[in-house]
C-alpha cells in the first residue's frame, strides 16, 4: 500500500524529495489524481498532465496523519467567516481526535518512529533566510512563488528560483533564476523614480499613471458626448411613443403596425438604457482608479527613502513582483512590479 511504503521509505532514511521521486518513477498517482480518476473530482489541467508529481507537502501530511493509526480526526479546518467560505487550518489543540474508530493502516511504532525523524530533521533545519519580498516574488509562467535561498558560491548570495521548478523539475516550469540584489535594485529604482516625480509634480504623475490604466477605455469627453446623445434619443422615443399611441387611438395605423413599432422602439430604448448604465459604471470605475492612484502617489511622496530598499517600503507599496523567462541566454529577465491597488505602472 502506498501509505505504508511512504512510512517505510522515510524510516529507511529517504528524504521527502527522494520519496516523491520514487513515487513518480513508480508511476504512483497522487491522492488528488487518484480521486479524479475514480470519482471525477478536483479536476485541473496539471492533474491530468502530471498525475505522478508528488509534492513534499503531501508526503509530510501523510506522515503526520493520525487517521492512519485508526483514529478519527475532526475539526481540522474551518471557514474564515459565514461570508468567506475558504477553509483555514485550525490549531492542532483544537482538533477533536477519537481513537480506534477504524482499522489502522500504520502501526503505532512505525508512526512514532517517523514522527521522531520528522522532529529531528525539523530541528536541524537552518532558520529561514530573511528577505524583503517574502511571498511577493511570482513566476510569470506558472504563477507560483519563487523561493529564496543562499548561493554560497557568490558574493551576492541571495537567489530566487521558481518553486514549481524546484519541486517538480523542468517538465513543469523553468528555473526563473534571478539574484536577489537585482530585484532589490530594480524595485528601489522604480520607487525612487516615482518619488522624484511626485515631489516635482504630484498631479502630473497621477495623470500619467491614470492614462496607462484607462488606455483601453474611451476618453471621458467621448463618453460624455455619447451619454448626451443617448439621453436625447431616449427622450425622443418617449415622445414617439405618445404620438404612436395617438395614431393608433385615432385609427391612423393598424394594431399590427402599432405592436411592431412599439416592440422595435422598446428594444431600442432598452439598449440605450443599458449603454447609459454601462457609462455610469465606467465613470464610477474611473473615479475609483483616480482615487487609488492619488492615495498611492501621496504615500510615495510622503515616505522616506534611504540609500537602499527597506521592508517598510516594500510592504507598504508592493503587491507582487512577477519574474518572466529569458528570451535567450544573453537577455535579462522581464521584471514587472505590481503596486498595491494599482498594478503595473
Amino acid at each position: 500500500m502506498v501509505v505504508q511504503k511512504i512510512f517505510s521509505l522515510y524510516i529507511e532514511g529517504y528524504t521527502v524529495y527522494r520519496i516523491s521521486r520514487y513515487l513518480k518513477t513508480s508511476q504512483v498517482p497522487t491522492p488528488r489524481a487518484d480521486t479524479y480518476v475514480n470519482h471525477k473530482k478536483y479536476h485541473t489541467e496539471n492533474l491530468v498532465k502530471y498525475p505522478y508529481d508528488w509534492a513534499g507537502r503531501t508526503i509530510l501530511t501523510i506522515l503526520s496523519n493520525e487517521e492512519y493509526l485508526g483514529n478519527l480526526v475532526c475539526n481540522k479546518h474551518s471557514t474564515k467567516s459565514y461570508k468567506d467560505k475558504r477553509l483555514k487550518q485550525n490549531p492542532k489543540e483544537e482538533w477533536i481526535i477519537t481513537p480506534n474508530t477504524h482499522e489502522p493502516i500504520v502501526e503505532i511504532g512505525t508512526f512514532n518512529k517517523a514522527k521522531g525523524i520528522m522532529a529531528f530533521r525539523t530541528k536541524r533545519k537552518v532558520i529561514k533566510n530573511e528577505h524583503l519580498f517574502i511571498g511577493k516574488i511570482r513566476c510569470d509562467n506558472c504563477g507560483k512563488t519563487l523561493t529564496y535561498s543562499i548561493d554560497k558560491r557568490r558574493n551576492d548570495r541571495g537567489i530566487y528560483v521558481c518553486s514549481t521548478y524546484r519541486v517538480f523539475g523542468k517538465e513543469r516550469c523553468s528555473s526563473h533564476y534571478l539574484r536577489y540584489g537585482i530585484v532589490c535594485d530594480y524595485v528601489y529604482a522604480s520607487i525612487k523614480t516615482l518619488k522624484n516625480q511626485a515631489e516635482k509634480d504630484e498631479s502630473k504623475l497621477c495623470e500619467m499613471i491614470y492614462s496607462t490604466k484607462i488606455e483601453t477605455m474611451q476618453t471621458e469627453q467621448d463618453t460624455k458626448r455619447k451619454i448626451t446623445e443617448d439621453k436625447k434619443r431616449f427622450d425622443d422615443i418617449e415622445t414617439i411613443f405618445k404620438k404612436l399611441y395617438e395614431d393608433y387611438a385615432l385609427k391612423r395605423i393598424t394594431i399590427e403596425d402599432y405592436d411592431d413599432l412599439k416592440q422595435n422602439f422598446e428594444k431600442e430604448k432598452s439598449e440605450i438604457q443599458k449603454r447609459i448604465d454601462d457609462y455610469a459604471d465606467e465613470f464610477e470605475n474611473s473615479r475609483k482608479v483616480r482615487e487609488k492612484i492619488r492615495d498611492l502617489v501621496s504615500t510615495i511622496k510622503k515616505m522616506k527613502i534611504g540609500l537602499e530598499l527597506s521592508k517598510t517600503n516594500v510592504d507598504l507599496l508592493i503587491d507582487k513582483v512577477v519574474i518572466g523567462d529569458k528570451k535567450d541566454k544573453y537577455c535579462s529577465r522581464d521584471i514587472c512590479i505590481y503596486y498595491k491597488n494599482i498594478g503595473i505602472i
